[in-house]
């Protein structure tokens, strides 16, 4: 897309609010008008059923032959809650 018809676009970003801010100046800096607006928030597992499925996917994932996870978020998490079980 030319950048005189970037501009035109409006672009909103939907991502959590910390990340949102980096996409907008990235967007901006390529002309294009953007503006922030979070509506999802990305936070660690906290409910006891999801703790506990977690648990056992983190004491399984050595006889895994590969993982997927579906974002950068998802992997963060995963790993950031690997202290919480190795006690």
């Amino acid at each position: 897309m030319a950048p005189a018809a970037a501009h035109r676009l409006r672009v909103i970003v939907t991502r959590p609010e910390d990340e949102a801010r980096e996409w907008v100046r990235q967007l901006a800096q390529a002309s294009f008008a953007a503006e922030a607006l979070p509506l999802i928030g990305i936070a660690p597992a906290d409910r006891p059923a999801d703790l506990a499925a977690l648990a056992k996917a983190h004491s399984a994932l050595a006889s895994y032959r590969a993982s997927l996870f579906v974002s950068g978020n998802a992997v963060r998490y995963f790993f950031k809650g690997l202290w919480l079980f190795d006690q």
